[in-house]
């Protein structure tokens, strides 16, 4: 049954909500909230509000580093390819075929780049020292469906020419989203704006706020009814909202007074 309720907001996680994570040190496990942040998300939510992480990450990747610190109504994970409710029980759910994921790594997989698999948790490809992902040798190892694939690169040009490429040479199955050094990847069609989508249909909500601060973040900016950048997003991240703000927590106080 569909719940009514008045205002959502949707946060991106790395680099927005937590801090100095696994894009930095390579650890899914490490990084902080900001005390202030998770105040105004429990705030927000006593109120009657909803909320909830929108990311690239895996459902793991997320419940397992905020632990206790604030409860969540929904989770857009895997760039919109898996959405789950507040229990986690999917919403929405989109798989890339086994195949197809052995053509990507086998294209993309070289030297000095890195290759993680996101089904409900996270899988690394290859020796990992990271106790919130599962290493593999190959993928046949895997044991749940994979929503998403995340390259990890040296630099952000690399980045980008990778994305470039699979846009052109998978661009028919599968869609990729640039953020700074990594490229996620996912069945076409998902995004974190249609995972906003699923969630606004699912919920009922009148109104649903969206913050970011990458370029992987801007179909959430687009879809949301009020979009809010993180000042220290790129320019066009930042031209792209209609506020700027210096965290989540003065993102939650604005959309709560509208």
């Amino acid at each position: 049954m569909t719940v009514h309720v008045t205002k959502a907001f949707a946060s991106d996680f790395d680099g927005t909500l937590l801090f100095d994570g696994w894009f930095k040190t390579g650890l899914l496990g490490t990084g902080r909230l900001i005390s202030q942040d998770v105040e105004a998300i429990r705030a927000f939510r006593d109120g009657g509000g909803l909320f909830g992480i929108c990311t690239g990450r895996a459902l793991a990747g997320v419940t397992e580093v905020i632990g206790g610190a604030f409860g969540l109504d929904f989770c857009i994970t895997v760039s919109g390819a898996l959405v789950v409710d507040g229990k986690g029980v999917a919403i929405e759910s989109h798989v890339l075929a086994r195949d197809l994921c052995q053509g990507l790594v086998g294209r993309y997989v070289t030297p000095g780049v890195l290759a993680y698999l996101q089904g409900r948790s996270f899988f690394f490809l290859g020796e990992s020292n990271d106790p919130m992902v599962t290493p593999i040798a190959s993928l046949d190892e895997l044991s749940e469906d994979v929503h998403s694939i995340s390259f990890g690169f040296e630099d952000a040009e690399c980045a980008a020419q990778c994305a470039a490429s699979i846009e052109e040479e998978y661009g028919d199955v599968v869609s990729a989203f640039l953020n700074v050094r990594s490229v996620d990847v996912v069945p076409v069609g998902c995004s974190k704006g249609q995972g906003v989508r699923c969630v606004r249909r699912h919920f009922g909500v009148g109104a649903i706020g969206g913050i970011g601060d990458s370029f992987n973040d801007l179909p959430l900016l687009r879809e949301a009814d009020v979009a809010y950048a993180l000042d220290f997003a790129p320019k066009q991240v930042q031209d792209e909202a209609d506020v700027v703000v210096p965290s989540v927590a003065q993102a939650l106080s604005d959309l709560a007074a509208r």
